[in-house]
């Protein structure tokens, strides 16, 4: 059973990337005096520089059906024109759930993550289920 959950998953998988906040690196060295770059006049705001993390990750997208507001009891979430589910393995979760997710894309669209993960079991194989919003 376990296999065919795999197969299912790998047969109709797509990539979806994962846009994290960025990092902030500070560039210089710095005295007490003006640790914080941006804080008072010694400060040197030119030295911090963001870099962006991302990864792209599997995942199966569930548009779901036409009808208005369907109702997803194992999510306890209902699914409307303008969400999804996808259905991610413990990969991508991991990935999500460290640090801030700022947007996820896929099919030329940016999503938001609404509400909380759903896990469903398949006799210790897990898969990891989210509700997205489109983001306009």
């Amino acid at each position: 059973m376990t296999g065919a959950c795999l197969n299912h998953f790998d047969t109709f998988k797509r990539n979806i990337l994962i846009y994290k906040e960025p990092l902030k690196i500070l560039s210089r060295a710095y005295n007490q005096t003006n640790f914080y770059a941006g804080y008072e006049e010694q400060s040197e705001p030119d030295a911090i520089t963001y870099s962006g993390v991302s990864g792209t990750f599997s995942a199966l997208v569930d548009y779901g059906r036409n009808e208005r507001n369907q109702r997803i009891d194992v999510a306890n979430t209902q699914v409307t024109q303008e969400t999804l589910r996808i259905k991610v393995r413990e990969d991508a979760r991991n990935f999500i759930r460290n640090g801030k997710t700022e947007k996820i894309e896929f099919d030329n669209n940016s999503f938001n993550i609404v509400g909380e993960e759903v896990v469903q079991n398949y006799m210790g194989l897990a898969f990891y289920f989210y509700t997205l919003k489109l983001i306009k």
